[in-house]
């Protein structure tokens, strides 16, 4: 009895420093509301009452021994709010999980991973704050790795830019799906580089460090040579390999799924 009131008593302890930052976190988004909106506004005054019952019902939550865990998603861009959603779903399994947002487009990319996910979702808004609770049901999200074709999955990466358009929107497209890739349920087999697409894997990319991951995960990634030469930066190859373009036929004939990019 001893140990469970202690271990009670530490939840809470540990609790309650979370509903203090979440506090903080609050004063400082009313803070940045007053400043644009006044002190007078409407949408302030439904800013406030959304804190406050936020507040409320984690209160509620707490001294009822209900620690329903909670994030605080507001001010991040896509695709963080889904990523540190889904961690807490794999790191809480069977538990009701709050997320925190202030974007309609992070609210339905959030609700969508959750109905994947199996989960029933209740959502609540209020002025600019946008209050999702998932409620874990039957698992339905399906393993990759069961559903995919026989044979390795093969990521050919054509460009430093992903899609078609704007230049500089598309290297953060790229740089999005590289770091987002790493948080898949499943890495391709391999990943293979050409034309700009090498440029990567060299020094001073800034996606070094998730394809650094993926590598240290098992993935093969490997660069064309003769890209790597044509661009003069074949001796700033970072991570992975050189490849060579019969290798790369070979590899993209006995694929089992290749993802275009």
């Amino acid at each position: 009895m001893i140990k469970k009131e202690a271990k009670v008593s530490y939840l809470k302890i540990g609790s309650l420093r979370v509903l203090c930052v979440l506090a903080l976190k609050n004063i400082l988004f009313l803070t940045k509301d007053f400043r644009v909106y006044g002190w007078t506004s409407p949408h302030v005054k439904q800013s406030l009452l959304a804190n406050i019952k936020i507040s409320i019902y984690s209160m509620a939550n707490l001294y009822s021994g209900e620690l329903m865990k909670s994030i605080d998603c507001r001010g991040q861009q896509c695709p963080q709010p889904v990523i540190q959603t889904r961690k807490l779903m794999l790191a809480e399994p069977g538990n009701v999980l709050q997320v925190l947002v202030d974007d309609q487009v992070c609210r339905d990319n959030v609700a969508r991973l959750a109905a994947t996910m199996g989960y029933g979702i209740d959502v609540e808004e209020t002025g600019q704050m946008i209050r999702l609770e998932l409620s874990p049901g039957e698992q339905q999200e399906k393993s990759h790795a069961a559903t995919a074709a026989s044979g390795p999955r093969v990521l050919f990466i054509g460009s430093d830019q992903m899609g078609s358009g704007d230049a500089e929107l598309g290297r953060i497209l790229m740089k999005n799906f590289i770091f987002t890739l790493t948080e898949a349920d499943t890495a391709p087999d391999a990943i293979y580089c050409v034309n700009s697409g090498v440029r990567l894997t060299i020094k001073g990319s800034e996606v070094l460090e998730p394809l650094e991951e993926l590598a240290d995960r098992g993935v093969d990634i490997a660069s064309c040579g003769l890209c790597l030469e044509f661009f003069e930066v074949k001796d700033s190859l970072a991570v992975g390999r050189v490849s060579n373009m019969l290798e790369l036929v070979n590899a993209l004939e006995g694929a089992g799924s290749i993802i275009r990019l």
